[in-house]
């Protein structure tokens, strides 16, 4: 299966370094721009990350029972671990994924380079480390590269453990074992994966010890995830009874076509109707290419292995989405799972391909990997659904100036933009800062006379730079002295007001 050795130099292996820096320079300059929005703030506030948060594993637990049940623990307890180690600032948290993200694209190679051949590996690499899809979860607090991660440490240890001719110890066991309770425990639409691979096991793996231990290794990892099987049928009950949900879901017709869609760095498009017989060429030629290899007895390759996978995998998917309707175009990072195994068969296509014509594989190669980190950088739209917010800089910013007598007053119509709508509960409310938080207008006197006739020792004002057309300084706080102004901090401007010159002095 293997193509031939690659020609003497340097080993071919250090070339998978270079998929790897392409991911951490595309990845890592993100991890900072924008504040925790969208899903962050409810993935890191059970996790711990401000006092009013839960305290202890089991709190954490028990809070995602009570207001997340339809999501796995894993996430939760991987968080609350991390934040403790690395801090909680939004680069810390997302350095998770950042890592799980690299660690994903090395073992992507390891993986083509065994299943397939070095070359494979590589390309796989390179797909995935310019995937818009797989990118943008590089950069946020959740788990969906961990998701990716573990999924290629299913495939890489059960062919080590089944199909390939070299012996493999109890440490490979133990990492089939550990990307099992990963998938169940991350992320149950990813964890589908587990049965298509089940199904495969059954049908067309060589009998004998190695496939007992397969057997043994998922059962024990299914055991170990019966924790959660109270907050799954919950979750499973609230999802089912969400109209809103059903009437936002992605249908069968639909889900061909967003999932293609996503996973070609928004290049392919197929109607629905193109989608519908797609999907019902894909039942088709799964079911009778199995029932011909099983009637056969032809030995399994890594190949066949991948394209079932793939394959049997999806078609769960997209049916156990028309039951419990889920899946909606913001929701496709729930089939995380095929990522690897596409980026593999797409990776061995390409190496095929590159024995007739090296040209026409560079060409795409180099489409592909400029394509998507320009896409990354191309808006808030391509970011996956994330909100363009830099107000973590200003948080930041007052946490270093601002004390427990002091009132931070935000100009209301940042609610009105949508710039800090969407923080208020988590930043503002729950965040145990020391100081008290309004959102005010900015232009109504009356709406001032609380904070002036206050007690409180320092007002800051924040709103954005370009709310700003005129002096607004008599119209904050009168009869207070206006002791600092900071423009364009992350795009908003902060003054201070105190009630005298002299106060002005104590900061």
């Amino acid at each position: 299966m293997h193509a031939s050795a690659p020609p003497a130099g340097i080993p071919f292996w250090w070339r998978a370094i270079g998929p790897l820096l392409l991911a951490s320079l595309f990845a890592s300059m993100h991890l900072d721009a924008l504040a925790f929005n969208r899903d962050e703030p409810a993935s890191v506030f059970p996790a711990g990350i401000y006092a009013s948060s839960p305290a202890t594993l089991e709190e954490a637990w028990q809070y995602g029972e009570e207001h997340d049940p339809a999501q796995a623990r894993g996430r939760t307890l991987l968080l609350f671990a991390w934040g403790r180690l690395v801090g909680w600032s939004e680069p810390a948290i997302r350095s998770s994924a950042f890592l799980a993200g690299l660690l994903t694209i090395a073992w992507l190679y390891r993986a083509g380079h065994d299943l397939l051949a070095p070359r494979a590996g590589l390309f796989a690499s390179l797909l995935a480390c310019a995937s818009l899809f797989f990118l943008s979860y590089m950069l946020i607090a959740r788990d969906f590269t961990l998701i990716a991660l573990v999924t290629t440490m299913v495939l890489w240890s059960y062919w080590r453990l089944v199909i390939a001719r070299r012996r493999s110890g109890p440490a490979t066991l133990a990492i089939f074992f550990a990307g099992c309770v990963g998938l169940l425990y991350g992320q149950y639409f990813a964890a589908l994966i587990l049965p298509a691979l089940l199904l495969f096991h059954l049908l067309f793996a060589p009998p004998g010890k190695r496939w007992w231990q397969v057997i043994a290794a998922l059962a024990a990892a299914l055991v170990l995830a019966l924790a959660q099987a109270p907050g799954f049928l919950n979750g499973l009950r609230l999802f089912t009874t969400n109209e809103e949900l059903a009437r936002a879901a992605l249908d069968a017709v639909r889900l061909p076509h967003a999932f293609l869609y996503f996973m070609s760095n928004f290049t392919l498009s197929v109607p629905n109707p193109a989608g519908a017989v797609l999907l019902l060429l894909l039942f088709s030629a799964l079911l009778l290419t199995t029932w011909r290899r099983h009637r056969e007895g032809r030995s399994v390759d890594a190949v066949w292995l991948l394209t079932f996978l793939a394959g049997a995998t999806f078609l769960l998917m997209v049916a156990a989405n028309e039951v419990v309707q889920v899946i909606t175009g913001s929701r496709l990072r729930y089939m995380m799972s095929l990522l690897p195994v596409l980026a593999l068969l797409a990776g061995e296509a390409l190496r095929l391909v590159r024995m007739e014509s090296r040209l026409a594989v560079t060409g795409f190669l180099t489409f592909w990997i400029v394509l998507g980190p320009t896409q990354l950088n191309g808006g808030p739209r391509l970011y996956i659904d994330r909100y363009h917010s830099t107000f973590h800089v200003v948080q930041r910013w007052l946490q270093e100036r601002a004390g427990a007598g002091d009132l931070v007053v935000l100009d209301s119509a940042l609610m009105k933009r949508g710039e800090v709508l969407y923080l208020l509960p988590r930043y503002i409310q729950l965040s145990g800062q020391p100081w008290q938080t309004v959102f005010l207008e900015r232009h109504d006197p009356v709406a001032w006379v609380a904070p002036t006739h206050s007690t409180f020792t320092n007002l800051w004002v924040v709103h954005q730079n370009d709310d700003l057309v005129v002096d607004t300084a008599p119209f904050m706080a009168p009869g207070h002295t206006l002791c600092q102004r900071v423009e364009d901090l992350a795009g908003f401007t902060v003054q201070r007001f105190s009630e005298s010159t002299a106060a002005c002095a104590g900061l």
